[in-house]
């Protein structure tokens, strides 16, 4: 089967529309301490996941980071627009949408590599996520941005985009 546009538009749901308020708080020595965010999700004319895809959002917002304080309110709201569902990720895309750019600014902002910057505050086997859930083995996020890292050190076309890295 395959749909036009339109077709697509009037017989499958989308993804939902969210917006997303947050303010961050960091130290001078790069890091995170605070975050604060405010999701609003459209969910459609009715209900579907809509409220779980939403809630999802605001669980996820904080990324894959440690912070220590955190508070997300998330909203779900119906309007005049096609009704959304669950997609890839589940509300999780659009969370990183907020935290992956919040993450480039702050180091930015503090003068620190944007790699490093991650790596300074991501998850860890131990630490707790924003839900207070911590986590005894199996977190990937640091293994994960170490690979980038040898990666971006190896290749010197590449290297450009990650000064102080070594």
């Amino acid at each position: 089967m395959i749909l036009d546009r339109e077709e697509s538009f009037l017989s499958q749901t989308k993804r939902h529309a969210i917006e997303i308020r947050t303010r961050w708080g960091a130290t001078k020595d790069g890091k995170l301490c605070a975050m604060e965010g405010d999701v609003y999700g459209d969910k459609g004319a009715y209900a579907g996941l809509g409220a779980f895809v939403v809630k999802k959002c605001g669980i996820h917002l904080s990324g894959p980071y440690y912070i220590p304080n955190i508070r997300v309110d998330s909203y779900s709201v119906y309007t005049n627009n096609i009704m959304c569902s669950a997609m890839r990720g589940f509300g999780v895309t659009q969370a990183a949408l907020a935290h992956e750019p919040q993450m480039d600014e702050l180091a930015k902002r503090l003068g620190i590599n944007p790699l490093r910057f991650r790596l300074m505050n991501c998850l860890d086997n131990g630490l707790s996520t924003a839900t207070g859930q911590v986590f005894d083995e199996g977190v990937g996020i640091r293994a994960t941005l170490e690979t980038i890292r040898e990666v971006v050190l190896r290749d010197p076309s590449l290297r450009h985009y990650w000064e102080d890295l070594t």
